[in-house]
Formats: structure tokens, sequence, C-alpha cells
């Protein structure tokens, strides 16, 4: 009989604003991995930011035992419960085995120390036979390779509770899989229970082997993973009351997808010349696209009302890209052509200008202003059709001339600081919607995105398409972009001659 790890009872607390759990229970045993599934405000996401101390409240009103002990300290909870997640920042040069035995930072190791800490740190990857050389820093690890660290960090520091919140960005479909035997294999050796915090279907199917589906502030299914057998049954306990408008929002994307005139292969709108790529070339594996590669520098041209994804593992490539194409940070050799304009390092308000948007952070509040309504941020783009002036004094005007999104659903005069991640997507999108790109740029549009709003976004890149704009996606997997891709591209790394 399987050992009860983790045990919620009668949680019954605030998470969001007008929003509450109802009397939630659970119990996690030993080698379970477990999915965290609902949308933004089901409280799936707030309880776990309970668990890992990154919402302050009182630890005795969580109800948590753990190894049947309860919980009533935050010292308590921070030892037992380690979250993995990407992008840790530890200190600069640190080697594998410092990073995986050394609790804290501050630590000067001399001669003998140094060598007792590498094989401390070889005897934990040993025992969970992960494949790991511990003597090489961490900024020489692959993407995979960081993911192994962090497991056997969590396991060195005796975590009871591993809470893995990444969308395991830059690992191929081949490397996430054997991440998840990995990790199943260390919650069982390790005797610990493991909870999935993803946005991506496929990382939660991949790493989970059962699934807990929160919706309202309440638990309404636990099962196994092989008892969900279509995605039309996961709508269902997920979205609830939410999924006629969801299917809404899929069957635009459809009819939108098939109505798309896709634009003449001859009318390039969007160019970019001498992009540096390294040692990546860029291969078509949809549609017919316009790129050129000589070496290391990359021509790529875009054509109008098509939407253009491209994959790119390497997140620092990935970056640049981006930055490049948006006119945000373009390198000294490569530029940008509109039409006849030309537009080159340092040029980003010409970019602008040009009607060239781009969006890095979907769903956050940076894109946003938490200090006007849902609607005077919908209009914010008129600032360049008239004055800063005319702006204030006819805001609220101009907001009551607008049709309501059926994405959105408070009132266009609700204040932005109580809207959710679905209604900051929607507002995002609708707004640049209404101020008509020509070229519309996103990074890891989905990043952010539960069930609800991965249909927003879909179907928002599909209008703003017709609309005769050219759409590039960049993003590190092609998870729900290929039914909605007229090309899709790949960046491989090819290592150099001699290697």
């Amino acid at each position: 009989m399987k050992k009860e790890i983790l045990r919620i009872q009668n949680l019954n607390i605030p998470y969001q604003e007008r929003r509450q759990f109802h009397w939630i229970n659970m119990i996690l045993f030993e080698g379970e991995c477990t999915a965290f599934l609902g949308l933004s405000f089901s409280g799936k996401d707030d309880l776990v930011n309970f668990l890992t101390l990154r919402r302050s409240c009182n630890v005795e009103d969580l109800g948590l035992r753990i190894d049947t002990k309860p919980v009533l300290t935050a010292k308590m909870l921070e030892k037992l419960v380690y979250r993995a997640a990407p992008h840790s920042q530890p200190l600069p040069g640190w080697t594998c085995a410092e990073y995986i035995s050394l609790a804290g930072s501050g630590w000067i190791l001399m001669g003998r120390q140094n060598k007792d800490l590498v094989q401390k740190a070889q005897e934990v990857v040993t025992e969970l036979c992960i494949g790991l050389d511990v003597r090489r820093t961490l900024s020489m690890l692959t993407e995979k390779e960081k993911r192994l660290a962090e497991l056997a960090r969590a396991c060195a520091l005796g975590a009871r509770v591993l809470v893995v919140e990444d969308e395991l960005e830059g690992l191929t479909e081949e490397e996430i899989n054997e991440y998840a035997a990995t990790l199943q294999q260390v919650a069982r050796k390790k005797h610990l229970t493991v909870i999935i915090n993803a946005h991506s279907r496929e990382v939660s199917r991949a790493l989970a082997d059962h699934y807990m589906i929160f919706r309202d502030g309440m638990i309404v299914k636990k099962c196994r993973k092989a008892e969900i057998v279509s995605r039309q049954q996961l709508e269902m306990y997920m979205l609830g009351s939410l999924t006629a408008p969801g299917r809404d929002l899929e069957s635009d994307v459809r009819l939108l997808s098939k109505n798309a005139a896709g634009g003449d292969p001859s009318e390039i709108l969007y160019r970019m010349r001498s992009f540096p790529c390294r040692s990546h070339r860029l291969r078509s594996l949809k549609g017919s696209s316009f790129f050129q590669q000589n070496g290391s520098l990359l021509d790529l041209s875009f054509r109008r009302s098509c939407v253009t994804t491209i994959l790119v593992l390497n997140e620092k490539l990935r970056d640049s890209l981006f930055l490049s194409l948006s006119g945000r940070e373009t390198s000294a050799s490569s530029y940008c052509v509109i039409g006849d304009m030309r537009m080159e390092y340092g040029d980003y308000r010409k970019f602008v200008r040009n009607r060239v948007i781009s969006v890095m952070h979907l769903g956050s509040r940076e894109e946003l202003f938490g200090n006007m309504s849902i609607g005077e941020n919908l209009v914010l783009p008129s600032l360049r059709k008239i004055s800063f002036t005319d702006y204030l004094l006819s805001s609220s005007r101009l907001t009551h001339a607008l049709d309501a999104s059926p994405a959105l659903k408070e009132s266009l005069d609700a204040p932005m600081t109580e809207s959710d991640v679905n209604s900051r997507i929607a507002v995002t999108l609708d707004r640049w919607y209404l101020y008509n790109p020509k070229v519309m740029i996103f990074l890891e549009p989905f990043e952010r995105c539960d069930l609800y709003g991965i249909s927003i976004v879909r179907s928002y890149i599909r209008k703003i398409a017709d609309q005769g704009a050219c759409v590039i996606i960049i993003k590190s997997r092609a998870e729900y972009t290929e039914d909605i891709s007229d090309e899709i591209l790949r960046f491989d790394y090819v290592p150099p001659a001699g290697t």
C-alpha cells in the first residue's frame, strides 16, 4: 500500500478577490506525479503559490500534513516543498556539484572540502540513476541536464513534495519523454510526491500519471491519466459553464482558417535581412516559405495574411530572433523592411509607426495600464491618431463606441486591476486588433494560457491575419499552432565542422 505524503484537509480560504476555496480535500501518495489542471481562476495556481510560499498566508490555515505530520510554520513548509522552475539564478560560475549540494550561497570551498562536495553530489546522481557529470558548470549543461540537476538538488535537500512549474521549453519531444521517465523513477525511488503545474497539455500528459482538475475553487475530478479519453471530456471538467464560449472560439478559429485567403505568394509585406543565426540552419516544415541562408546570415520574407510559426529550441536564439524582428534590439548587421521602408538598429519607434507590433509577455500586467478601465486600455492606440488632450477628453466616448469582445467576461468600464489572466490576454489582443497592425509578432503567446486562454489567442491570431497582417509566432514547440499556421519553419542546430 502506498504511503501518504501530502494531505490537505478542509481548505476553505479566499484565494482571489471574490473567489474562495470550497472545502478542498486531497491526498497525494508516494511515487505519484499529479498534474493540477484548471483555468487561471480555478484556484490551482493559487494553491501552488501557497504551497511554495509565493503567496503570503497563515500556514496553519492551509490544513497541511506532510508524512502525516501537521505543517504549522512557513519554515517547515519551505524545507519540505521544493519548486522546480526554469531560469533559476545560481551564482555565476557554479558547478553542478555546488548547485546540488549547497543549500545557500556565500560558501568558499577549498581543497578537500570541494572534493567532498563533488563526491557527495556524484553519489546523489548515481543513486538516482541520472547521467550527469557534476564537475561541469551549470552554464555548460543542456536544457535537459539543467532539469536533471534540479531533480538531484530537490532530493539532496530532502524535499518530500516536488512542485514542477516548467513548460520544458527548449526540449524536444524525445527529451520530454526521457525527462518524464526519470521524474517518475525518482519519485518512486525517493518516495516523494510530484505536483505538475504546467499550462502545456503536452507537458502535463507526458509528465503526469494522475490528473487533479480544479474549477471555481473546488476539485471536480481526480483520476488516472488514462481515464481521460478525449479533449472534450477534459474540457467538460475544466470549463464547466464556459464550455460553450470556449467551443465558440475554437469554431471561429476553424472557420477563419478555412476562409483565410492566405495572400498572393508574390505579395511580400515584411522582410528581415542578414540575421545572424550562428550554427543553426532553417528548414521548412509546412507551407511555401521565403528564406535564404548564406553561412550564418539569414534572410527571411513574410507574406500578407499569412501566419508563420518559427520553432526555435535554443532560448538565446529565440529571444534574439524576436528582438530583431520586432525592432526592439537588432544587431548591427541586420535590418528589416516593410513596403519600401528600411528600419535599422535603434529605429524601434519607426517600427511602431509603421504598425509593426510585438508582444512578448502576453497575459502579464506589463502590457496594460492597471489604473485604467478595460475600455480605456482598448482605445489606447488612438493616441497615434488624436492628441493626448483630446484622448483625455474623449476616451470615455471612444470606449462606448466599442463592441465588447465575446472573450471578455467583464464590462468595458471594469478596472483593469480586477481582471484575470484571460481578460488581460483578450484586452491586449483586442487592442492591437483594433489598431489593425501590418505585422504582429508573438514570443511564446501560449506561455500563460489555460485551456480557455488558448482558444482566445488562437482566435485572435487568425482574425488579425485575416485583416491582412502577417503574423509571426516564435515558439520552441509547434503545440497549438499546427492548424492555424500557413507556414512552419524550424531552426536545427548544426555542429561546426570538426567537432
